[in-house]
């Protein structure tokens, strides 16, 4: 057995606890980067697909419009649960 474990030994690369943890560290910050970057696309699809839209009637038609599209004029229907847009006048 002895001779089997003496066999690998010139194979495997030494590590030094300086090199260990380097290796570490490198590893623990792509996997933080990856992570990192991966929360910010989910949460980049997350805010497309939940966009806040309001019912607006423009020239008779009911529209549904992202908030950031209300123009000066737009009548805004309401129902139950809607948000309100916050430069809306309420009449």
């Amino acid at each position: 057995m002895i001779g089997f474990s003496h066999a690998l030994r010139p194979a495997l690369p030494v590590l030094t606890p300086r090199k260990f943890v380097v290796v570490i560290v490198t590893i623990s910050m792509t996997i933080d980067f990856v992570q990192e970057v991966r929360a910010q696309n989910a949460i980049e699809a997350l805010r497309r697909s939940v966009a806040v839209q309001a019912t607006v009637r423009r020239n008779g038609a009911c529209l549904s419009v992202p908030i950031d599209r209300l123009v000066p004029g737009d009548v805004v229907e309401l129902i139950a649960g809607d948000l309100v847009p916050a430069d809306s006048r309420l009449t």
